[in-house]
C-alpha cells in the first residue's frame, strides 16, 4: 500500500465514530484536492457522546458519590488536579500508557467539573483561547 494511501486511511480512522474503514479509490481533483471513495461498515460506527454530555454525566456521577457538594471549593478542585497530574507523571515515569491515558482523562474530568460547578462555559473559553492562539506569532 502506498504511504499516501496509508496516511489517508489513518486520518479517516481518526474521524469520530469510525472504527474500521477501507479506502476504495482516490482520484485527483482541481486545486490540489482529491476525491476519496471510502467504504466502512455501518456496524463499526460508534455512537459517541458529545464532550458536553460526557462532562455533565461525569459531574453528576461525582456529585452523586458525594465527592462534589456545596462545600467543595475552587482550591479543592485545584488540589484534585494536582493529584491527578502527579499520577500522570508517575504513569509517564513507569512508561505505563494505559494509566497515562486514564490520568490525562481524569485531569480533563476535574477541569470539566470545576467549570460546571462554577458556571463557566469551558467550551466557549476553549474556543476563545483557540482563536487567540491562532493569531499568536510567538
Amino acid at each position: 500500500m502506498s504511504s499516501k494511501k496509508s496516511i489517508l486511511i489513518k486520518q479517516i480512522q481518526q474521524l469520530q465514530g469510525v472504527e474500521a474503514v477501507e479506502l476504495i479509490m482516490v482520484e485527483p481533483c482541481e486545486d490540489n484536492y482529491m476525491r476519496c471513495h471510502i467504504y466502512f461498515d455501518p456496524e463499526t460506527v460508534v455512537d459517541r457522546l458529545t464532550p458536553e454530555e460526557v462532562a455533565l454525566r461525569n459531574y453528576n456521577s461525582t456529585v452523586k458519590r458525594g465527592l462534589i457538594n456545596s462545600e467543595t471549593t475552587k482550591q479543592d478542585f485545584i488540589d484534585k488536579m494536582k493529584e491527578e497530574i502527579l499520577e500522570l507523571e508517575l504513569a509517564l515515569l513507569n512508561n505505563d500508557k494505559f494509566n497515562e491515558n486514564e490520568e490525562l482523562s481524569d485531569i480533563s474530568h476535574v477541569c470539566d467539573a470545576y467549570a460546571l460547578n462554577y458556571g463557566i462555559d469551558l467550551q466557549s473559553e476553549k474556543e476563545s483561547k483557540m482563536r487567540y492562539n491562532e493569531t499568536r506569532t510567538d
